[in-house]
């Protein structure tokens, strides 16, 4: 096999490679509007999102917070309500640093 076969097939293998499009160079400028709508978008998701979960109902907590109170104030009255003294203990602690 002499050189100029072995030419022959690298110039056939060449020839069979696809054409690649260069991709266009992105500027500063574009990259910093790209990036300037992905943020503009992602704040409008957002603020959509913020709008709906502000419309949900949410559980009354005045009247859980009295269900509560009505409770222990029945526990204390009954003799059943047993604090749990180290928690009082740190409480108190806590308050008092």
């Amino acid at each position: 096999m002499g050189i100029t076969k072995i030419g022959s097939l690298f110039a056939a293998n060449i020839d069979s490679v696809p054409a690649v499009k260069p991709t266009p160079a992105v500027t500063p400028q574009q990259a910093s509007a790209q990036s300037a709508s992905q943020a503009s978008s992602d704040a409008v998701v957002f603020s959509k999102n913020l709008q709906t979960s502000q419309k949900a109902p949410l559980p009354d907590a005045e009247s859980s917070r009295a269900a509560k109170m009505d409770k222990l104030k029945q526990q204390v009255k009954s003799g059943d309500y047993k604090p749990n003294s180290d928690a009082v203990a740190v409480a108190v602690l806590r308050d008092l640093a």
